[in-house]
């Protein structure tokens, strides 16, 4: 990419976003590119941060500036402030409330569901895990009765139950 210009190969972070799937998408778009250098690499960052980043990142480095450190140390900098290790007990206490919404898809029941499991460390029981809070959590108490009286039921096969509920009602 030697003397190539770069314009706009991602948006500039957002604080609303995860940092991670941000990190992930600028890392993509540095293979894309084809850009190896770290330094490189280092300097988009600090680009592509935005304003309101690269201001946090100036505090987390103080007294220190942002460009004394490896691109390494300033990614960890950034995931530690804005994407801190959940506390896992927490994190379960979310998914095991978590209820489906008025007017809220099961798709996206489920989605919601596994996007809050990501960070309980369910291990080899998610899917037990992701099928009971889906039966507790379901909103149409016809389908928590039906799925109840399933032997053997699996997340998939509850999913189907309930759709095919859904459909029948509508």
């Amino acid at each position: 990419m030697e003397g190539h210009v770069l314009v706009n190969i991602i948006e500039f972070f957002n604080k609303n976003t995860k940092f991670s799937r941000w990190q992930c998408r600028l890392e993509g778009a540095f293979r894309i590119y084809d850009i190896k250098d770290e330094e490189k690499q280092k300097n988009l960052f600090l680009y592509y941060v935005g304003a309101e980043a690269y201001d946090v990142l100036c505090d987390l480095c103080s007294p220190e500036s942002p460009d004394s450190k490896s691109y390494a140390t300033l990614k960890k900098l950034l995931k530690d402030h804005y994407d801190p290790a959940p506390l896992e007990i927490a994190e379960y206490f979310r998914f095991h409330h978590c209820h489906q919404q008025v007017g809220e898809s099961i798709r996206d029941y489920v989605a919601n569901l596994r996007k809050m499991a990501a960070t309980c460390n369910f291990g080899q029981f998610l899917n037990t895990a992701l099928r009971n809070q889906f039966t507790c959590g379901v909103r149409d108490r016809r389908v928590r009765d039906r799925l109840l009286e399933q032997k053997n039921l699996s997340l998939d096969r509850a999913i189907q139950i309930e759709v095919s509920m859904e459909n029948a009602t509508n």
